[in-house]
């Protein structure tokens, strides 16, 4: 399924923590601040999606308008072992990158994944790239969290929110391990593969396991 390999992009991307470009402004944006961000940096699956003032219905040239061109590219974007897709990009080589996938010919319906730390792209309950194992299991209301094993190619991709309050946010997310040294080699292999692990596993955290990337589909309902 192609929003399923969406969430490997973050594998061929890496982080950046430059500053962050100022919010893009339009016509229906609030004058108030606060107001602003939320709507300006907000990732949104289910029935109404959004990436910010990107909606189901934005073309790449409603992209060019929005934002300005100088903060949009296009862009040659890679999923896992798939072929490279031509794709967009937003603010490109700063903490705000959004990468953009065009789902038809037309590129009228796009499909979103940002990989980098330290942006304001956030879902609606707060995932936010970068943000601790722990974090979200706090998020999810403690409950645990199941992913799949690290090490191939949909490695650390959440598959089961357990009933927790992340279960309701609808995107897509896949975590990532930290550095491993030596002596946590035993540990990083017992969540290694093919198969789904539990952030509950004991010692778990000195994995330095964090969100490496946030995924929807602006294409239809999740």
């Amino acid at each position: 399924m192609f929003i399923r390999a969406m969430l490997l992009l973050g594998c061929c991307l890496y982080y950046s923590c430059q500053t962050s470009p100022p919010p893009p402004t339009s016509p229906t944006q609030s004058t108030d601040n606060t107001t602003t961000a939320v709507n300006t940096w907000l990732l949104k699956g289910g029935e109404s999606p959004q990436a910010g003032e990107i909606l189901p219905n934005t073309t790449e040239k409603e992209v060019s308008n929005l934002f300005g061109k100088e903060n949009v590219s296009q862009d040659t974007i890679f999923v896992a072992d798939m072929e490279p897709f031509i794709g967009t990009s937003l603010y490109k080589g700063t903490a705000n990158e959004l990468q953009i996938i065009w789902t038809d010919a037309k590129h009228e319906h796009p499909e979103v994944a940002i990989t980098r730390q330290k942006g304001q792209w956030h879902s609606p309950k707060g995932i936010k790239v970068g943000m601790t194992l722990a974090e979200l299991v706090q998020l999810n209301d403690g409950k645990a969290i199941q992913f799949s094993g690290f090490g191939w190619d949909y490695g650390g991709n959440v598959t089961n929110w357990n009933g927790g309050a992340l279960e309701q946010e609808k995107v897509m997310v896949k975590l990532q391990e930290g550095e491993i040294s030596p002596d946590l080699q035993k540990l990083y292999q017992s969540v290694l593969g093919d198969g789904v692990f539990s952030s509950d596993i004991k010692d778990i955290e000195k994995l330095g396991i964090t969100v490496g990337e946030i995924s929807i589909s602006l294409n239809k309902p999740q």
